[in-house]
């Protein structure tokens, strides 16, 4: 509060401004974290549920799910070089491209395949 989050863009005080992309990149890891980890305690719960292929099953559920996130979880900060560029414009240095970034957040996300362009929301 004392930074003026959660107040619309043009009531901000431009002096903190320039933390907000930081401390929105620091909440979305923990946020893609939190959900990671109750993903996997519902499913250590179906491990001591489950017998013979369907415990399999979820094992593969789980390793997937593991590597899958901890990639997305690694490109939130390793999309730039260096990586002070994500909440620093004035650093020199370069991003990798927001739409191959996009393309891997949808991967994780489990859409393997995106719909046609014209079946999309036209927001």
């Amino acid at each position: 509060m004392t930074l003026d989050y959660g107040k619309n863009w043009y009531d901000m005080n431009p002096a903190y401004s320039p933390k907000m992309p930081f401390v929105a990149a620091f909440a979305g890891f923990f946020s893609v974290l939190a959900a990671t980890l109750s993903k996997l305690s519902f499913a250590t719960t179906l491990l001591r549920l489950c017998r013979g292929w369907a415990k399999t099953l979820v094992w593969v559920i789980i390793g997937t799910l593991s590597l899958i996130m901890t990639v997305t979880m690694m490109f939130m900060w390793l999309k730039c070089q260096p990586v002070s560029l994500i909440w620093d414009s004035t650093v020199e240095g370069k991003c990798i491209d927001p739409a191959k970034i996009v393309i891997l957040y949808q991967w994780s996300a489990g859409e393997w395949f995106p719909s046609p362009p014209s079946e999309r929301c036209q927001c």
